[in-house]
């Protein structure tokens, strides 16, 4: 009976660790917006603010998308517009926070951190970066390796 019983102990051990070795993936957002090398690695987007419509765009240059690896350094060009201001509206950027993280169907990677930045403007003269239609507001994201 104890033989048995110990059989069983193992069987269920076994059936147990074999259910956990399926492979398991994370459903593929497809309503994502992605860098894209046919774009010229360029990604532009539209947002409405209180009225004011801005544009901002996304690029890593001359980094071979194609090519993209989790452990390289590479940069993330960022500007932002303002477009169609109402007459002597000034708009003013105060802070830009950037969280960097992967996107995967592999659950180990999703969601995985990458880096992370804050941008202020340090001065006394305004309280912000100023953006016009002529005017952008740019900066370069180095993302660091790990």
């Amino acid at each position: 009976m104890k033989r048995y019983v110990e059989a069983l102990l193992i069987m269920v051990m076994v059936t147990l660790c074999l259910t956990g070795c399926g492979e398991e993936t994370v459903p593929k957002e497809k309503e994502l917006q992605t860098l894209n090398p046919v774009n010229g690695n360029t990604l532009e987007k539209e947002h409405e603010i209180e009225g004011f419509k801005f544009i901002t765009t996304y690029n890593t240059g001359d980094y071979d998308l194609n090519r993209w690896r989790v452990t390289d350094s590479k940069v993330i060009n960022m500007t932002a517009q303002v477009t169609e201001a109402p007459e002597g509206a000034t708009v003013l950027i105060e802070h830009v926070h950037v969280d960097m993280s992967l996107k995967s169907t592999n659950p180990q990677f999703d969601g995985l951190s990458q880096d992370n930045m804050d941008d202020s403007y340090h001065g006394t003269s305004q309280d912000g970066f100023f953006v016009s239609d002529t005017y952008q507001y740019q900066n370069k994201f180095a993302i660091k390796t790990h």
